[in-house]
């Protein structure tokens, strides 16, 4: 009797081994699969700011362009600055380290800072200053656009 039931422990056993591998490894295919995913909007959110960033970096260069209306340029940056704004409020769920959080809301104080700049060179663009204007959008609007 000893033995038979030594036998089908050990049969329950070898069948039962292989069943759990699997499990386990079909779990793992899963939590890989979700990362991956996660990764991938992650990365489709940041490309798309990043290309924002680059609209808005030739918007306010259009803004200061001789000959060149300013209504079309201004509309152009407002709309990109919203499409970086989206992308942050998108990001934010998706981050979960807190040194990520942080340079999150770095990239948040960097942005203020950059449409700050932006309304300065309006303003300036506004009273006939387009020198100061200029100055504004290739030194203070270039490093918070590099700096975001």
């Amino acid at each position: 009797m000893q033995t038979r039931s030594v036998r089908i422990t050990t049969l329950t056993l070898l069948l039962a081994t292989p069943l759990a591998a699997a499990v386990f490894l079909w779990t793992l295919d899963r939590r890989a699969a979700r990362a991956s995913s996660s990764v991938d909007r992650l990365t489709t959110h940041v490309e798309r700011m990043r290309d924002a960033l680059a609209e808005i970096g030739a918007a306010q260069a259009g803004y200061v362009a001789p000959g060149q209306l300013d209504e079309p340029w201004f509309e152009r940056s407002t709309a990109q600055i919203a499409v970086v704004r989206s992308g942050i409020a998108e990001l934010r769920p998706l981050l979960r380290s807190a040194a990520a959080a942080t340079a999150l809301y770095a990239v948040t104080a960097s942005l203020d800072a950059l449409e700050a700049a932006d309304a300065r060179t309006r303003q300036n663009l506004s009273l006939g200053q387009d020198l100061m204007a200029a100055d504004v959008v290739f030194s203070d609007g270039r490093n918070m656009l590099d700096g975001i």
